[in-house]
């Protein structure tokens, strides 16, 4: 019987973005499709992007911004359309 615990993917990715200079404060992170994770991060700079969701892999290493902008509000609505009950999610990559 083994007394070691393995972290499940998302609680690694947890710890991996909150070591992260450009994290402030991690506000959500969901399982997203194609085993990617959706996230919503809020960033130290003093200035525009304040707050940033987008989309990684479990390892952190293919990073795919999704929503930019300067106020929580506006994050939290971009938040609920990607992760809209019906299924329908926002596809905006490159912004």
């Amino acid at each position: 019987m083994s007394t070691t615990t393995e972290k499940k993917p998302i609680d690694a990715l947890r710890e991996i973005m909150l070591r992260e200079q450009d994290v402030k404060r991690l506000v959500r992170l969901a399982e997203w499709s194609g085993g990617r994770f959706l996230y919503q991060i809020e960033t130290p700079f003093a200035t525009f992007p304040k707050f940033v969701i987008g989309t990684t892999d479990a390892a952190f290493d293919d990073v795919r911004i999704k929503h930019r902008c300067g106020l929580e509000e506006s994050s939290d609505e971009a938040w609920n359309r990607f992760t809209d009950p019906d299924g329908h999610r926002e596809e905006t990559e490159g912004l």
